[in-house]
C-alpha cells in the first residue's frame, strides 16, 4: 500500500510542477499552494559557481505581515 501511495505521489507531482526557463534564471512552479490557495513558486540561478534556490523573499514578507518579525531572536535568524 505505501508503495501504491508513493507512486501516485511521484507521478501526481511530475505532472503538476511546472519550469519555465528565462535568460537569468529558471522559474519553478510547484504544486503546492500557500495560505493563499496560490502555487509556490521557486526561482533557481546560477551565480559564479553555485546556485542559488530562491522564492525572491515571498516567505519571510508573508510572515512580517503575519507579524512574525524573524530578526527578533538569534535563532529565527538562524534558521532563515
Amino acid at each position: 500500500m505505501i508503495d501504491e501511495l508513493l507512486r501516485t505521489y511521484n507521478e501526481w507531482n511530475q505532472k503538476k510542477i511546472a519550469f519555465e526557463n528565462f535568460d537569468s534564471f529558471i522559474a519553478i512552479t510547484t504544486p503546492f499552494v500557500d495560505m493563499h490557495n496560490d502555487y509556490i513558486q521557486l526561482f533557481l540561478s546560477k551565480e559564479k559557481n553555485q546556485y542559488i534556490i530562491s522564492d525572491d523573499g515571498y516567505t519571510i514578507n508573508e510572515l512580517s505581515i503575519l507579524g512574525v518579525d524573524i530578526k527578533s531572536s538569534k535563532k529565527k535568524k538562524r534558521i532563515f
